[in-house]
């Protein structure tokens, strides 16, 4: 048995790009799961334009999140806008076996979101994003 030339890894400009767009590809996945795309869609290329229909979307825009995703293999992406999900897709499933569908959608709220924009303040200052964005701390919300 023949081992394979380990893979090199990639420059270092591509790994920082792939990082900053990293809420880019956050956000698209919690629309499509949100949307419901998912669960319109199987291992099987489909039409787009039916898909779009489906899940009530603008199809350009639908079209750019998931040729997005599917740069990132949460789609595959087969030519004529047609699209097959993958195992990563699968979970966004509501009914998928370890379906991540309702994580993937909170990550994407502004109640999760939010708090973010303050992330220079919170490294300078120790402080917490959700007081500074919401006026109190997360497990107030949460204390009857």
């Amino acid at each position: 048995m023949t081992q394979s030339a380990p893979k090199e890894p990639p420059p270092p400009t591509a790994v920082l790009m792939q990082l900053l767009f990293g809420k880019q590809i956050a956000y698209s996945l919690a629309a499509v799961a949100r949307l419901g795309v998912a669960d319109h869609m199987s291992r099987q290329f489909s039409s787009f334009d039916e898909l779009a229909e489906k899940v009530a979307a603008h199809p350009p825009a639908l079209f750019r999140a998931m040729r997005m995703l599917a740069s990132v293999g949460v789609f595959d992406e087969a030519p004529e806008q047609r699209f097959a999900l993958t195992s990563v897709g699968e979970l966004l499933k509501s009914q998928a076996p370890g379906s991540l569908r309702y994580p993937v959608m909170f990550f994407g709220d502004e109640w999760s979101t939010r708090a973010y924009q303050y992330i220079v303040d919170c490294v300078r200052t120790g402080g917490d994003g959700v007081t500074r964005a919401y006026g109190k701390h997360a497990f107030d919300y949460y204390t009857p």
